[in-house]
């Protein structure tokens, strides 16, 4: 049978796709643009903010680890002995067989190029951490290699495999879990010494709470600072060692400030701390 069409009908009719125009289509990238304006510095914050946890994680994973290791050494927190030997108004700047590579000798007095990190590395060598515990995500450093060669080594191969300071254990004592509870043990690294050999950095000048005194890791906002009795603080001034001492400078009674008032010190190749409860985190 045929089907006639009815008059009239003349099939589906195309209708015409209208496009974007120039206009709109600028308008539609200007939009997105925004959104990628706003957003992105949202989402950057948020990493950081991340980072910053997982720093404070790490800082409190070595105070455990520093924790062990004084309970099997009579109390002592890590100490090299050489450490305490150079230190005594000695440079502490990365030099010699620490400077890129790493140290196959154990460290003796006679060394003078045995910075402070040579006791964090007992951690690594004993088998208390990985050498990934002690780097800040928020920086560009890299972690030393692991493995069984660690055991083989006396230091870290650079300061750019170490994204922190450490108090100094120069002067009169060796830093003890018995030490106030509240006195620092490691922090964010300082700005004083935040060069690849750990060398003084010049133009800045100790000041309570001044934010050029404040550390380099995440964007001298913030220092993390992990304390004697194993906490992790944060704050956003330098002034967290005891009595508010300033932690990147040392105090000593007569020089770098008026006695009774130890928040500011000074910072420099003499690295002798006189005070006995003075927090100083160097290189």
């Amino acid at each position: 049978m045929a089907f006639s069409q009815a008059p009239g009908w003349k099939g589906c009719a195309m209708t015409n796709k209208r496009a974007f125009t120039l206009v709109e289509l600028l308008t539609v990238i200007a939009i997105i643009m925004l959104l990628v304006a706003i957003l992105v510095p949202a989402l950057t914050r948020a990493i950081e903010l991340a980072r910053r946890a997982i720093c404070s994680t790490r800082l409190s994973a070595i105070g455990k680890a520093m924790a062990l290791y004084a309970g099997a050494n009579d109390s002592c927190f890590p100490v090299a002995p050489a450490v305490i030997w150079t230190g005594q108004g000695a440079s502490n700047s990365w030099t010699g067989k620490t400077n890129g590579k790493y140290r196959t000798t154990e460290p003796v007095p006679t060394d003078s190029d045995v910075p402070v990190t040579a006791s964090q590395w007992l951690l690594v060598r004993g088998g208390n951490l990985s050498p990934t515990a002690f780097i800040c995500p928020s920086t560009d450093d890299t972690a030393d290699e692991p493995g069984t060669a660690s055991y083989e080594y006396y230091d870290f191969s650079s300061r750019d495999h170490i994204s922190y300071s450490f108090q100094m254990p120069y002067g009169r004592y060796v830093p003890t879990n018995m030490d106030p509870p509240m006195r620092g043990l490691a922090a964010d690294k300082s700005p004083f010494y935040d060069t690849p050999t750990g060398a003084l950095v010049g133009g800045i000048t100790p000041a309570k709470n001044d934010e050029s005194n404040n550390s380099n890791n995440h964007m001298k906002e913030v220092q993390n600072v992990l304390f004697v009795d194993g906490h992790v603080d944060r704050d956003k001034t330098a002034n967290m060692g005891v009595e508010g001492d300033h932690i990147y400078t040392r105090y000593r009674l007569g020089a770098g400030g008026a006695a009774g008032t130890p928040t500011i010190g000074e910072v420099g190749n003499n690295l002798l701390i006189e005070e006995l409860y003075d927090t100083f985190f160097g290189p």
